[in-house]
Protein backbone atom coordinates (compact mmCIF):
# COMPACT_ATOMS: atom_id res chain seq x y z
CA UNK A 1 0.00 0.00 0.00
CA UNK A 2 1.38 3.42 -0.97
CA UNK A 3 1.06 6.20 1.53
CA UNK A 4 1.69 9.83 0.52
CA UNK A 5 2.84 11.74 3.59
CA UNK A 6 2.22 15.20 2.04
CA UNK A 7 -1.37 14.41 1.04
CA UNK A 8 -2.04 13.02 4.49
CA UNK A 9 -0.73 16.20 6.14
CA UNK A 10 -2.79 18.41 3.84
CA UNK A 11 -5.91 16.40 4.65
CA UNK A 12 -5.32 16.74 8.38
CA UNK A 13 -4.68 20.47 8.23
CA UNK A 14 -7.55 21.36 5.88
CA UNK A 15 -10.10 19.67 8.13
CA UNK A 16 -8.85 21.19 11.38
CA UNK A 17 -10.27 24.27 13.08
CA UNK A 18 -7.22 26.30 12.08
CA UNK A 19 -5.80 27.44 8.78
CA UNK A 20 -2.23 26.60 7.89
CA UNK A 21 -0.14 27.27 4.83
CA UNK A 22 1.93 24.29 3.77
CA UNK A 23 4.90 25.16 1.56
CA UNK A 24 5.36 23.14 -1.61
CA UNK A 25 8.27 20.80 -1.09
CA UNK A 26 9.39 17.68 -2.87
CA UNK A 27 8.87 14.77 -0.50
CA UNK A 28 9.35 11.24 -1.79
CA UNK A 29 6.42 8.86 -1.47
CA UNK A 30 6.72 6.49 1.47
CA UNK A 31 5.74 2.84 1.11
CA UNK A 32 4.22 1.73 4.39
CA UNK A 33 2.73 -1.65 5.16
CA UNK A 34 -0.22 -0.47 7.26
CA UNK A 35 -1.22 -4.06 8.10
CA UNK A 36 2.24 -4.85 9.50
CA UNK A 37 2.30 -1.65 11.59
CA UNK A 38 -1.21 -2.37 12.88
CA UNK A 39 -0.28 -5.96 13.87
CA UNK A 40 2.83 -4.72 15.71
CA UNK A 41 0.71 -2.11 17.49
CA UNK A 42 -1.83 -4.75 18.55
CA UNK A 43 0.99 -7.01 19.79
CA UNK A 44 2.41 -4.11 21.81
CA UNK A 45 -0.98 -3.26 23.35
CA UNK A 46 -1.60 -6.94 24.16
CA UNK A 47 1.80 -7.16 25.90
CA UNK A 48 1.11 -3.91 27.78
CA UNK A 49 -2.27 -5.12 29.06
CA UNK A 50 -0.85 -8.50 30.13
CA UNK A 51 1.99 -6.85 32.00
CA UNK A 52 -0.46 -4.44 33.68
CA UNK A 53 -2.70 -7.33 34.77
CA UNK A 54 0.30 -9.26 36.08
CA UNK A 55 1.52 -6.17 37.94
CA UNK A 56 -1.88 -6.03 39.70
CA UNK A 57 -1.50 -9.72 40.62
CA UNK A 58 1.96 -9.05 42.01
CA UNK A 59 0.57 -6.15 44.08
CA UNK A 60 -2.12 -8.50 45.41
CA UNK A 61 0.58 -11.03 46.42
CA UNK A 62 2.50 -8.32 48.30
CA UNK A 63 -0.66 -7.16 50.11
CA UNK A 64 -1.60 -10.75 50.96
CA UNK A 65 1.90 -11.32 52.34
CA UNK A 66 1.57 -8.45 54.81
CA UNK A 67 -2.12 -8.75 55.69
CA UNK A 68 -4.44 -11.56 56.69
CA UNK A 69 -6.71 -10.96 53.70
CA UNK A 70 -6.19 -13.02 50.54
CA UNK A 71 -6.19 -10.34 47.84
CA UNK A 72 -5.11 -12.90 45.22
CA UNK A 73 -8.60 -14.44 45.40
CA UNK A 74 -9.81 -11.58 43.17
CA UNK A 75 -7.74 -13.00 40.33
CA UNK A 76 -9.14 -16.19 38.87
CA UNK A 77 -7.91 -18.03 35.81
CA UNK A 78 -10.37 -18.25 32.98
CA UNK A 79 -11.56 -21.70 31.92
CA UNK A 80 -9.52 -21.27 28.69
CA UNK A 81 -6.30 -20.64 30.66
CA UNK A 82 -6.93 -23.65 32.88
CA UNK A 83 -7.61 -25.83 29.86
CA UNK A 84 -4.37 -24.67 28.21
CA UNK A 85 -2.34 -25.48 31.33
CA UNK A 86 -3.84 -28.98 31.52
CA UNK A 87 -3.04 -29.61 27.86
CA UNK A 88 0.66 -28.90 28.42
CA UNK A 89 2.98 -31.83 28.96
CA UNK A 90 4.68 -31.61 32.38
CA UNK A 91 8.32 -30.60 32.16
CA UNK A 92 10.79 -32.54 34.28
CA UNK A 93 14.35 -31.63 35.07
CA UNK A 94 16.44 -33.83 37.34
CA UNK A 95 18.91 -32.30 39.76
CA UNK A 96 21.65 -34.76 40.69
CA UNK A 97 24.17 -32.50 42.42
CA UNK A 98 23.68 -32.85 46.23
CA UNK A 99 23.92 -29.07 46.75
CA UNK A 100 21.32 -28.33 44.08
CA UNK A 101 19.03 -31.04 45.46
CA UNK A 102 19.06 -29.14 48.77
CA UNK A 103 18.53 -25.78 47.06
CA UNK A 104 15.60 -26.94 44.92
CA UNK A 105 13.79 -28.08 48.07
CA UNK A 106 13.50 -24.34 48.77
CA UNK A 107 11.46 -23.85 45.57
CA UNK A 108 8.24 -22.06 46.54
CA UNK A 109 5.39 -24.15 45.07
CA UNK A 110 2.78 -21.60 46.16
CA UNK A 111 4.16 -19.15 43.57
CA UNK A 112 2.11 -20.74 40.80
CA UNK A 113 0.75 -17.57 39.20
CA UNK A 114 2.55 -16.56 36.02
CA UNK A 115 3.94 -13.08 36.51
CA UNK A 116 5.07 -10.65 33.84
CA UNK A 117 6.81 -12.42 30.98
CA UNK A 118 10.32 -13.81 31.28
CA UNK A 119 13.17 -11.56 30.13
CA UNK A 120 15.55 -13.50 27.93
CA UNK A 121 18.49 -11.13 28.07
CA UNK A 122 19.34 -7.69 29.47
CA UNK A 123 18.46 -4.19 28.28
CA UNK A 124 20.60 -2.43 30.88
CA UNK A 125 22.91 0.50 30.24
CA UNK A 126 26.41 0.47 31.71
CA UNK A 127 26.96 -3.27 31.19
CA UNK A 128 30.29 -2.65 29.43
CA UNK A 129 31.60 -0.73 32.44
CA UNK A 130 30.29 -3.43 34.75
CA UNK A 131 32.19 -6.11 32.83
CA UNK A 132 35.42 -4.18 33.38
CA UNK A 133 34.74 -3.92 37.12
CA UNK A 134 33.94 -7.62 37.44
CA UNK A 135 37.10 -8.60 35.57
CA UNK A 136 39.26 -6.33 37.75
CA UNK A 137 38.04 -7.76 41.06
CA UNK A 138 40.00 -10.75 42.40
CA UNK A 139 38.54 -14.21 41.83
CA UNK A 140 37.92 -16.63 44.68
CA UNK A 141 37.84 -20.42 44.56
CA UNK A 142 34.72 -22.55 45.08
CA UNK A 143 32.27 -19.70 44.76
CA UNK A 144 28.74 -19.17 43.49
CA UNK A 145 26.53 -16.67 41.76
CA UNK A 146 22.96 -15.94 42.87
CA UNK A 147 20.75 -13.92 40.55
CA UNK A 148 17.26 -13.00 39.42
CA UNK A 149 15.79 -12.84 35.90
CA UNK A 150 17.22 -14.58 32.82
CA UNK A 151 20.35 -15.28 30.79
CA UNK A 152 22.24 -12.20 31.99
CA UNK A 153 23.11 -14.30 35.02
CA UNK A 154 25.11 -16.57 32.72
CA UNK A 155 27.05 -13.53 31.45
CA UNK A 156 28.11 -12.80 35.04
CA UNK A 157 28.95 -16.45 35.78
CA UNK A 158 31.31 -16.46 32.79
CA UNK A 159 33.06 -13.25 33.89
CA UNK A 160 33.52 -14.49 37.46
CA UNK A 161 34.21 -18.11 36.44
CA UNK A 162 31.54 -19.19 38.93
CA UNK A 163 31.67 -22.72 40.33
CA UNK A 164 27.92 -22.80 41.06
CA UNK A 165 24.86 -20.77 40.12
CA UNK A 166 21.37 -20.28 41.51
CA UNK A 167 18.76 -18.35 39.52
CA UNK A 168 15.62 -17.23 41.34
CA UNK A 169 12.49 -15.31 40.42
CA UNK A 170 8.95 -14.85 41.75
CA UNK A 171 7.70 -15.89 38.29
CA UNK A 172 7.60 -19.73 38.03
CA UNK A 173 7.98 -19.39 34.25
CA UNK A 174 11.54 -18.20 34.86
CA UNK A 175 12.38 -21.53 36.53
CA UNK A 176 10.91 -23.37 33.55
CA UNK A 177 12.88 -21.11 31.18
CA UNK A 178 16.22 -21.77 32.93
CA UNK A 179 15.62 -25.52 33.21
CA UNK A 180 14.68 -25.76 29.53
CA UNK A 181 17.89 -23.86 28.75
CA UNK A 182 19.98 -26.27 30.84
CA UNK A 183 18.37 -29.32 29.25
CA UNK A 184 19.04 -28.06 25.71
CA UNK A 185 22.57 -26.97 26.67
CA UNK A 186 23.56 -30.50 27.63
CA UNK A 187 22.65 -31.80 24.17
CA UNK A 188 24.07 -28.94 22.07
CA UNK A 189 27.44 -29.43 20.43
CA UNK A 190 28.02 -25.71 19.92
CA UNK A 191 26.45 -22.31 20.63
CA UNK A 192 24.87 -21.96 17.17
CA UNK A 193 23.19 -25.34 17.50
CA UNK A 194 21.96 -24.35 20.96
CA UNK A 195 20.42 -21.09 19.67
CA UNK A 196 18.59 -22.90 16.85
CA UNK A 197 17.35 -25.71 19.11
CA UNK A 198 16.23 -23.28 21.80
CA UNK A 199 14.19 -21.23 19.32
CA UNK A 200 12.42 -24.41 18.17
CA UNK A 201 11.83 -25.89 21.61
CA UNK A 202 10.65 -22.76 23.42
CA UNK A 203 7.55 -22.87 21.19
CA UNK A 204 6.75 -26.40 22.36
CA UNK A 205 4.67 -27.12 25.49
CA UNK A 206 4.92 -26.26 28.25
CA UNK A 207 5.15 -22.81 26.69
CA UNK A 208 6.84 -19.82 28.29
CA UNK A 209 5.46 -16.28 28.30
CA UNK A 210 8.21 -13.81 27.30
CA UNK A 211 8.30 -10.04 27.71
CA UNK A 212 9.67 -7.98 24.82
CA UNK A 213 13.05 -6.37 25.33
CA UNK A 214 11.86 -2.78 25.89
CA UNK A 215 15.09 -1.35 24.49
CA UNK A 216 14.97 -2.94 21.04
CA UNK A 217 11.39 -4.29 20.72
CA UNK A 218 12.66 -7.44 19.03
CA UNK A 219 11.03 -10.84 18.77
CA UNK A 220 12.26 -13.69 20.96
CA UNK A 221 13.83 -15.44 17.94
CA UNK A 222 15.80 -12.34 16.96
CA UNK A 223 16.82 -11.74 20.55
CA UNK A 224 18.23 -15.28 20.90
CA UNK A 225 20.14 -14.99 17.62
CA UNK A 226 21.39 -11.55 18.69
CA UNK A 227 23.08 -13.09 21.73
CA UNK A 228 25.48 -14.91 19.38
CA UNK A 229 27.10 -11.57 18.50
CA UNK A 230 26.31 -9.27 21.47
CA UNK A 231 29.53 -8.33 23.25
CA UNK A 232 29.61 -9.77 26.75
CA UNK A 233 26.99 -12.44 26.08
CA UNK A 234 27.70 -15.99 27.22
CA UNK A 235 26.72 -17.06 23.69
CA UNK A 236 29.08 -14.64 21.92
CA UNK A 237 32.14 -16.91 21.97
CA UNK A 238 32.90 -20.62 22.26
CA UNK A 239 34.82 -20.45 25.56
CA UNK A 240 31.96 -18.66 27.37
CA UNK A 241 29.41 -21.09 25.98
CA UNK A 242 31.51 -24.09 27.03
CA UNK A 243 31.84 -22.74 30.59
CA UNK A 244 28.05 -22.57 31.05
CA UNK A 245 27.53 -25.85 29.21
CA UNK A 246 29.99 -27.62 31.52
CA UNK A 247 28.22 -26.16 34.56
CA UNK A 248 24.95 -27.56 33.15
CA UNK A 249 26.49 -30.99 32.50
CA UNK A 250 27.94 -31.07 36.03
CA UNK A 251 24.53 -30.05 37.40
CA UNK A 252 26.01 -26.97 39.09
CA UNK A 253 23.22 -24.54 38.11
CA UNK A 254 19.80 -24.60 39.79
CA UNK A 255 16.61 -22.58 39.41
CA UNK A 256 13.82 -21.95 41.90
CA UNK A 257 10.77 -19.73 42.22
CA UNK A 258 11.08 -17.53 45.30
CA UNK A 259 9.90 -14.12 46.47
CA UNK A 260 12.84 -11.94 47.49
CA UNK A 261 10.75 -10.67 50.43
CA UNK A 262 10.84 -14.20 51.87
CA UNK A 263 14.03 -13.51 53.84
CA UNK A 264 13.87 -16.78 55.78
CA UNK A 265 13.98 -18.80 52.56
CA UNK A 266 17.08 -16.96 51.36
CA UNK A 267 18.75 -17.31 54.75
CA UNK A 268 18.44 -21.07 54.17
CA UNK A 269 20.03 -20.63 50.72
CA UNK A 270 22.99 -18.85 52.32
CA UNK A 271 23.22 -21.57 54.99
CA UNK A 272 23.37 -24.37 52.38
CA UNK A 273 26.27 -22.69 50.60
CA UNK A 274 28.06 -21.95 53.88
CA UNK A 275 27.70 -25.57 55.05
CA UNK A 276 29.31 -26.69 51.78
CA UNK A 277 32.17 -24.14 52.04
CA UNK A 278 30.95 -22.22 48.99
CA UNK A 279 31.35 -18.44 49.04
CA UNK A 280 28.61 -16.24 47.61
CA UNK A 281 30.66 -14.19 45.16
CA UNK A 282 28.04 -12.29 43.12
CA UNK A 283 24.37 -11.38 43.64
CA UNK A 284 22.48 -9.94 40.65
CA UNK A 285 19.27 -8.10 41.59
CA UNK A 286 18.08 -6.89 38.17
CA UNK A 287 15.77 -3.88 38.80
CA UNK A 288 13.92 -5.39 41.79
CA UNK A 289 14.89 -2.42 43.98
CA UNK A 290 12.66 -0.15 41.84
CA UNK A 291 9.67 -2.43 42.48
CA UNK A 292 10.41 -2.52 46.22
CA UNK A 293 10.39 1.29 46.24
CA UNK A 294 6.98 1.35 44.58
CA UNK A 295 5.42 -1.24 46.90
CA UNK A 296 7.05 0.13 50.07
CA UNK A 297 8.85 -3.13 50.85
CA UNK A 298 12.43 -1.91 50.56
CA UNK A 299 13.32 -2.62 54.20
CA UNK A 300 12.50 -6.34 53.89
CA UNK A 301 14.23 -6.46 50.51
CA UNK A 302 17.46 -5.04 51.95
CA UNK A 303 17.23 -7.53 54.81
CA UNK A 304 17.16 -10.41 52.32
CA UNK A 305 20.10 -9.02 50.33
CA UNK A 306 22.16 -8.58 53.49
CA UNK A 307 21.40 -12.18 54.51
CA UNK A 308 23.11 -13.38 51.31
CA UNK A 309 26.22 -11.25 51.11
CA UNK A 310 29.50 -10.99 52.98
CA UNK A 311 32.15 -8.25 52.99
CA UNK A 312 33.67 -9.65 49.77
CA UNK A 313 30.44 -10.23 47.85
CA UNK A 314 29.69 -8.21 44.73
CA UNK A 315 26.09 -7.02 44.49
CA UNK A 316 24.87 -5.92 41.06
CA UNK A 317 21.83 -3.69 41.17
CA UNK A 318 20.06 -2.14 38.20
CA UNK A 319 17.76 0.84 38.61
CA UNK A 320 16.16 3.45 36.39
CA UNK A 321 18.24 6.56 35.81
CA UNK A 322 16.98 10.02 34.87
CA UNK A 323 16.62 8.92 31.23
CA UNK A 324 14.45 5.96 32.33
CA UNK A 325 17.08 3.44 31.23
CA UNK A 326 18.44 0.72 33.47
CA UNK A 327 21.91 1.39 34.84
CA UNK A 328 23.99 -1.50 36.17
CA UNK A 329 25.75 -0.55 39.40
CA UNK A 330 27.99 -2.44 41.80
CA UNK A 331 28.14 -2.38 45.58
CA UNK A 332 30.56 -4.34 47.69
CA UNK A 333 29.40 -4.54 51.29
CA UNK A 334 26.43 -4.46 53.66
CA UNK A 335 27.09 -0.81 54.46
CA UNK A 336 27.15 0.11 50.77
CA UNK A 337 23.98 -1.92 50.29
CA UNK A 338 22.22 0.10 53.00
CA UNK A 339 23.41 3.34 51.41
CA UNK A 340 22.39 2.40 47.87
CA UNK A 341 18.87 1.33 48.83
CA UNK A 342 18.28 4.14 51.31
CA UNK A 343 15.56 6.64 50.42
Amino acid sequence: MQFNAVNYLKHQFYFSDYSYSIPKIDVPKIDIDIKEIWNKFLKFVDSLLKNFANALKFTAEILSHYTKFNFTSFFKESSTEKKTEKCCEPFSFDYTNPINIQLTKLHCHSLNERGVGVYLTTNEEGVEKLRGLLRALPLVSNHCHIGFSGWHNFDIMVLRKSSYGLICDFNPDNKLFIEKTLKILKLSENRHMFANDFIKQMKEPPTISFSPNIKTETSEDTEVQGELTREGSWLADDASFQHIKQMAIDNRIAAIAANILDTERFEKVAEIYKNNSIKIDTVYLSNISDCMEIYGTKKQFVKTVKSLINSESIVINSSFNSQHLHDAKTILSSADCEFLFAK
